[in-house]
């Protein structure tokens, strides 16, 4: 979600006011090869997907643990085994989250 133009500019948005701009601009590009990706292989039967977990417990900053509400990894990569088991087929092109598809 930090590449989305569209949540970049909402106000009611809970990441509005979250300097980050050298992420926003990475996740931003990224979007638009997936989306480049997914034109250019999608007719020859290439799935192409964008998966974001969530919130997840990392070492991407101090705020990743399980005591700030991140979630455990296994549940933040679960998701992905559906996506690599073809059960997400039907949402080639998308940007997909653990519960469901988000748009650009």
């Amino acid at each position: 979600m930090g590449g989305s133009v569209g949540l970049r500019l909402d106000p009611n948005n809970e990441y509005y006011a979250l300097k980050a701009d050298q992420y926003r601009v990475s996740k931003a590009a990224l979007n638009m090869a997936s989306a480049c990706q997914a034109v250019e292989y999608g007719p020859k039967g290439w799935k192409i997907f964008l998966f974001c977990p969530g919130f997840t417990v990392s070492n991407l900053g101090p705020y990743n643990k399980l005591e700030n509400g991140a979630k455990p990894t296994s549940e933040g990569a679960r998701p992905m085994v559906g996506i690599l088991n073809g059960e997400r087929d039907s949402e080639h092109g998308g940007y997909l989250k653990a519960d469901g598809q988000w748009q650009w």
